[in-house]
């Protein structure tokens, strides 16, 4: 080959060389337009607002989505590539711009920094800003800006927030205990379950073993529930028994229902107490035992006092019979003894019955009170002393009433001295504006007043609980129905006196009663056998029972009168109609207020006042308690003769009511 063949050959090879490299340059060209075209792609198709600035602050790149955020015009970031009028143009827009300016200058000062956090515009919107630098190699050569409008986001997570935080006061503050366990064991309680199982922090009761406060009676019941609530059966809701950390036993009434805790299955329990209100279920049921107890105890008193009466009518009379016989008289008197120790009996049971109005009368509390304290102390390892001055003025009292008061009294003072001891009964005379009575707690009329004090060296009250003593039901004994000193509080009220308490925990308590002193005479004096007090006049006496009609039959005749006997309501109005229009009026009506089937005394007296307003009437009852007898007048009676009753005391009511004018 030639010279010249090989020149050619080599112009050849380099044209080749030069078109391949043509060709590498135009790949490499094109590789990186499709890269630029990526990234101009990639930058315009994300939700983040970008700007890229170099080491000099200046702009390298941003897309649309940074502008239309910012709402930057199109000049700005073109015509003023230094981006100091950006970064003012953008920090008007914010609600602190000066913070935000101070961290965009710390991150140019210190390029390495990798920043996140948020940014809350003038017009409530809030965007998060992402800021790295960028590097080529190792080196930074300027740095990247992301905006991402989380507003939305924002409004989404503040309102789950606040209904969290709601819900989570509604179950921290609910009256409700909610508990939540999880694989058996506690996770959580709100407050009211904290103070229910008796624990001071959640620390107390976290991670125990829930059936650690089931009572023994119902963990197997609990088990099975918890059991079907995991199988997602709805179980009703239960009345259990829960133990307290402290050991009490309550009475809950339980929901529960399937939960996740933390992801994981648990069960919610909803508990609310009920302890108070099966309490209070229990004593409304021993009340309805008690007035059933009391509606029979009043019907066995009636009739016994009805028996009463035949057997002392009987002895009265027999004693007027044998007056020259003295050892049948004392052996009489001895059957009326004994007659009337049971006639307190019915007295007893007719309290039992029904407190009622009191049926008062002026006694000496002297007497009354040794007698009562006495007879509540049999039995007793306690003994009473009594300060009883001689010149106690007198009182106006219901003695079965006040016999029960004092029985209430003396039977908590020896129950709050289990070992024994010595209860101080005393009384004084109390004049109206003594500074004293002020000083018990209590504001007293502007009149006299006997005080009784009842002073116990017992176990004393606490001070919390002294407000409380006299509430129904309240007690603080285990096995107290709480209406002892409720009925005691009521009885002295309704004989418009006081009763205050004072007490110390390990010295004692101390009951003062104050009732109203009396200017009448003493009911009960010790006198001579008084003479029978004659009258005359015919009498009309409603009565059903036979035994009863034949003794007062016999006490009404030997008084001088002359007696007519009805055994209902119509027979008693027939009988005055048919006397009032045949000009042989009544001079009086003795009226039983119970008869059995019809008509009783207190509805027959307004028929019987209606033919004639001026009859002079007498109430009979057995019933000595009831209210006709403690306000008789106000019902029509003129007077009052409670069974059983004696042929002297007959003659005497006949004749003060005789004696006085008509309503």
């Amino acid at each position: 080959m030639g010279d010249g063949d090989t020149i050619e050959h080599r112009k050849k090879g380099k044209m080749q060389i030069v078109n391949n490299q043509v060709l590498q340059y135009k790949s490499v060209e094109e590789g990186f337009q499709q890269s630029l075209s990526l990234l101009r792609a990639t930058l315009e198709s994300t939700a983040d607002g970008i700007l890229v600035v170099d080491r000099n602050r200046k702009i390298v790149s941003f897309n649309q989505k940074f502008l239309d955020m910012w709402q930057v015009p199109e000049y700005l970031v073109k015509d003023f590539p230094d981006n100091t009028q950006l970064l003012a143009y953008v920090s008007k827009q914010l609600k602190d711009p000066d913070a935000f300016y101070k961290k965009v200058m710390d991150m140019y000062q210190q390029p390495e920094i990798i920043c996140f956090d948020l940014l809350e515009r003038k017009d409530g919107r809030v965007y998060e800003r992402y800021s790295i630098p960028q590097r080529i190699g190792e080196e930074i050569v300027g740095r990247v800006w992301s905006f991402r409008d989380v507003t939305e986001q924002k409004k989404v997570e503040r309102a789950l927030r606040e209904s969290e935080e709601r819900y989570r006061e509604l179950v921290e503050y609910s009256p409700d205990s909610i508990v939540i366990h999880c694989e058996g064991r506690i996770v959580f309680a709100n407050s009211a379950a904290l103070k229910l199982l008796g624990a001071g922090a959640m620390d107390d009761i976290y991670g125990k073993p829930v059936l650690d406060f089931i009572h023994e009676d119902y963990k197997k019941l609990v088990l099975q529930r918890i059991g079907e609530v995991e199988q997602g059966k709805v179980v009703p809701i239960l009345e259990e028994k829960l133990i307290r950390l402290d050991g009490k036993v309550l009475d809950c009434e339980i929901l529960i229902t399937p939960f996740q805790h933390q992801g994981k299955p648990a069960v919610l329990v909803i508990v609310r107490d009920i302890t108070e209100q099966k309490q209070m279920e229990q004593e409304l049921l021993k009340a309805d035992r008690l007035e059933a107890l009391r509606l029979l105890a009043g019907g066995i008193a009636h009739d016994f006092n009805n028996i009463l009466t035949i057997i002392l009518g009987n002895i009265s009379l027999a004693k007027i019979s044998v007056r020259s016989n003295e050892k049948i008289y004392r052996k009489l008197e001895e059957i009326k003894k004994a007659t009337l120790q049971a006639k307190e009996l019915t007295q007893q049971l007719l309290t039992l019955a029904k407190g009622g109005a009191p049926v008062k009368k002026t006694v000496s509390l002297g007497d009354f009170l040794r007698e009562t304290v006495v007879f509540a102390l049999r039995g007793s390892n306690v003994l009473a002393e009594f300060t009883l001055p001689d010149d106690l003025w007198l009182v106006e009292i219901d003695e079965n009433q006040m016999s029960q008061v004092i029985y209430n009294l003396v039977i908590n003072a020896v129950q709050a001295m289990p070992s024994g001891g010595v209860i101080q009964v005393k009384t004084e005379n109390i004049s109206h504006g003594r500074e004293e009575t002020a000083a018990v707690g209590i504001s007293l009329c502007q009149r006299n007043y006997v005080k009784i004090s009842i002073e116990d060296q017992g176990i004393g009250i606490g001070r919390e609980y002294l407000h409380k003593i006299f509430d129904p039901y309240f007690t603080t004994k285990q096995k107290g129905s709480g209406l002892g000193l409720a009925t005691s509080y009521s009885i002295i009220k309704k004989h418009e006196g006081h009763i205050s308490v004072e007490s110390e925990v390990g010295r004692g308590t101390t009951f003062h009663i104050y009732l109203p002193a009396s200017l009448g005479k003493n009911a009960n004096p010790e006198m001579e056998e008084e003479e029978l007090l004659l009258g005359k006049g015919t009498v009309l006496v409603m009565e059903d029972d036979p035994a009863i009609v034949n003794i007062a039959a016999e006490m009404l005749q030997l008084l001088g009168y002359e007696a007519r006997f009805a055994g209902n309501g119509r027979e008693a109005l027939a009988m005055f109609q048919e006397a009032k229009e045949a000009g042989t009026p009544f001079a009086c009506v003795i009226m039983d207020l119970t008869i059995r089937g019809g008509m009783g005394g207190r509805d027959v007296i307004e028929k019987i006042r209606q033919i004639d307003p001026t009859i002079k009437a007498i109430v009979a009852s057995g019933y000595s308690n009831d209210p006709v007898l403690a306000d008789h007048k106000r019902y029509g009676f003129h007077g009052v003769v409670a069974k059983p009753y004696e042929v002297k005391t007959l003659g005497k009511v006949l004749q003060k009511v005789l004696n006085e004018e008509p309503f």
